[in-house]
């Protein structure tokens, strides 16, 4: 009995942690939360062919701007077929970061 406690605690404690940490950056964005990938800062309003899409509610736990609605852009020549969320062009910001939607 006590192997099968232990054992489901494990269990529980793994899949906490993987759901977490699976959703631990996303957007929600068209009423669903897309998991995101952070990249180095870019400045993608600075692209010629940058182009604003939206914002959607950022779910990054460990930066400043948490819960945030960040502006979500593609540029198409850099990053094709992918949309960029980034807040560089939303005024004065205690961090400036970059994600790719997956």
């Amino acid at each position: 009995m006590k192997s099968k406690l232990i054992f489901l605690a494990i269990a529980t404690v793994f899949f906490v942690f993987s759901y977490n940490l699976s959703y631990a950056q996303s957007c929600f964005w068209h009423g669903r939360w897309i998991p995101l990938q952070h990249i180095s800062n870019v400045t993608v309003e600075g692209f010629r062919d940058a182009r604003l899409v939206g914002q959607c509610k950022l779910n990054a736990p460990s930066y400043t701007i948490n819960g945030e609605m960040i502006n979500v852009w593609e540029a198409p020549n850099e990053y094709p077929g992918q949309l960029l969320v980034h807040n560089g062009d939303q005024g004065p910001q205690p961090t400036y970061q970059t994600w790719i939607m997956q």
